[in-house]
C-alpha cells in the first residue's frame, strides 16, 4: 500500500514520515477536536482542558498499550528488557490503551463532577468512534491487521511489494505471488464509521446520560469480535495457511517482520 507517506533530507539526514504515525496523530486530533467542541457546547467545558485530557489520556493509552503488549511478548522482552520503552520500535495493544482509559475515568470523572460525568462519556465515546475510523487508515496503509486468505472472495486485498508493509505482500520478482486477504482493515474503518454515525443519530434522540457511551462499548465489542474471525494473526493458523498459499503460487514463503503489529 503505502507505509511511507514522505521521505526527504534535512542537514544531509533521512527523515523518514510514516503513514502509520501519520493517521495516528490524526485521529487523536479528529477525536479530541470533535470533544472539545462539543463539550464545550453541550457541557460548557473549558477547550484546553478537554485537550489536556485527551493528551493525558493519549500517553498512558500508549503506555497501557505498549506493557499490554510486553506481556505478550514476554520471553523477547526479558533477553532484552531496555526495549520495553522503544515504542518507535512498533508494538502496542489496543485493549489495553481502552482498558487503561477506562480504569483512569471511573477514578476521574467522580472527582471532577463539572465534566458532567456520563454525559461527557457520550461526547468522548462519539469522539473516539472518530477517531477509530481516522485512526484505522493506518492499518489499511502500513499493511498491519491484516485478514485471512480469502481465495475467490472478490473483495479480497493484495499487498504489492514494499519493505516496510506488515501483511503478507507480492514476491519482488514474481508480483503476482501476492496472497488474496480478507479486507479487515476497511472492515475496521468501516465499523468506525458506523459508530460514529450511529451514535450521532442516537444522541440527537436525547437518550439517558450514559446509554450512547454503553451502546459504542457493545457495538465495538460486537464488531471487534466478528472481525476477528476473519483477521490473521502472528500467532494464528490463519499466518501458516498464507505461508502455505505463497509457496504454491511460487513466491517466497518468508513473511514481514510483524514488530510494528497493532492490534
Amino acid at each position: 500500500m503505502w507505509p511511507v507517506v514522505w521521505q526527504f533530507e534535512v542537514f544531509g539526514k533521512s527523515l523518514t514520515i510514516h503513514a502509520f504515525g501519520t493517521f495516528i496523530v490524526a485521529a487523536f486530533l479528529a477525536a479530541v477536536f470533535y470533544v472539545q467542541r462539543r463539550a464545550n457546547r453541550e457541557l460548557g467545558v473549558d477547550k484546553d482542558r478537554v485537550f489536556n485530557l485527551g493528551f493525558g489520556l493519549l500517553v498512558l493509552g500508549i503506555l497501557a498499550g505498549r506493557l499490554l503488549y510486553a506481556l505478550f511478548k514476554y520471553d523477547d522482552f526479558v533477553a532484552r528488557p531496555g526495549s520495553v520503552v522503544y515504542i518507535w520500535e512498533g508494538g502496542l495493544v489496543l485493549y489495553g490503551a481502552l482498558i487503561a482509559g477506562l480504569v483512569f475515568l471511573a477514578w476521574y470523572l467522580p472527582r471532577h463532577p463539572d465534566l458532567g460525568g456520563f454525559a461527557f462519556l457520550d461526547v468522548l465515546a462519539t469522539g473516539t468512534a472518530l477517531g477509530l475510523f481516522v485512526g484505522r487508515w493506518a492499518s489499511l496503509l502500513s499493511g498491519e491487521a491484516f485478514g485471512v486468505l480469502s481465495e475467490g472472495f472478490p473483495l479480497a486485498l493484495r499487498f504489492p511489494y514494499h519493505p516496510g508493509c506488515v501483511a503478507p505482500h507480492a514476491d519482488p520478482a514474481q508480483p503476482g505471488t501476492a496472497p488474496p486477504l480478507h479486507p479487515t482493515q476497511v472492515y475496521l474503518i468501516l465499523l468506525g464509521l458506523l459508530l460514529f454515525i450511529l451514535l450521532l443519530v442516537y444522541r440527537r434522540r436525547r437518550p439517558m446520560s450514559g446509554r450512547p457511551f454503553a451502546l459504542f462499548l457493545m457495538v465495538y465489542a460486537v464488531g471487534r469480535f466478528a472481525i476477528e474471525f476473519v483477521r490473521a494473526d502472528w500467532r494464528s493458523e490463519g499466518l501458516e495457511t498464507i505461508r502455505a498459499w505463497m509457496l504454491e503460487a511460487g513466491g517466497s514463503p518468508r513473511l514481514p517482520d510483524p514488530s510494528g503489529l497493532f492490534v
